[in-house]
Protein backbone atom coordinates (compact mmCIF):
# COMPACT_ATOMS: atom_id res chain seq x y z
CA UNK A 1 0.00 0.00 0.00
CA UNK A 2 1.20 3.78 -0.89
CA UNK A 3 -0.01 6.82 0.51
CA UNK A 4 0.70 10.23 -0.80
CA UNK A 5 0.22 13.16 1.12
CA UNK A 6 -1.83 15.40 -1.52
CA UNK A 7 -1.03 19.50 -1.81
CA UNK A 8 -3.48 21.55 0.04
CA UNK A 9 -4.89 24.78 -0.96
CA UNK A 10 -6.81 27.19 -0.67
CA UNK A 11 -8.47 29.80 -2.95
CA UNK A 12 -10.25 33.10 -1.91
CA UNK A 13 -11.39 35.84 -4.39
CA UNK A 14 -13.59 39.03 -3.76
CA UNK A 15 -16.09 39.71 -6.10
CA UNK A 16 -18.83 42.66 -5.97
CA UNK A 17 -22.36 42.07 -5.28
CA UNK A 18 -23.52 43.01 -8.46
CA UNK A 19 -20.64 40.87 -10.61
CA UNK A 20 -21.95 37.65 -8.22
CA UNK A 21 -24.52 36.80 -11.33
CA UNK A 22 -22.30 37.43 -14.36
CA UNK A 23 -19.33 35.34 -12.81
CA UNK A 24 -21.53 32.80 -11.00
CA UNK A 25 -21.63 30.60 -13.81
CA UNK A 26 -18.01 30.59 -14.19
CA UNK A 27 -16.82 30.06 -10.97
CA UNK A 28 -18.84 27.38 -10.67
CA UNK A 29 -17.52 25.39 -13.82
CA UNK A 30 -13.66 26.62 -12.70
CA UNK A 31 -14.42 24.62 -9.25
CA UNK A 32 -15.73 21.40 -11.04
CA UNK A 33 -12.63 21.33 -13.35
CA UNK A 34 -10.18 21.94 -10.71
CA UNK A 35 -12.31 19.08 -8.70
CA UNK A 36 -12.01 16.89 -11.36
CA UNK A 37 -8.59 17.15 -12.19
CA UNK A 38 -7.60 16.80 -8.46
CA UNK A 39 -9.29 13.51 -7.94
CA UNK A 40 -8.33 11.98 -11.25
CA UNK A 41 -4.42 12.83 -9.44
CA UNK A 42 -5.50 11.65 -6.36
CA UNK A 43 -6.53 8.10 -8.34
CA UNK A 44 -3.85 7.71 -10.14
CA UNK A 45 -0.84 8.11 -7.30
CA UNK A 46 -2.60 6.52 -4.68
CA UNK A 47 -2.42 2.43 -5.33
CA UNK A 48 -3.61 -0.66 -2.62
Amino acid sequence: MELHILEHSLKVASIEKEGIQICNHGLIKLAFVASKTRCKKAATCCSM
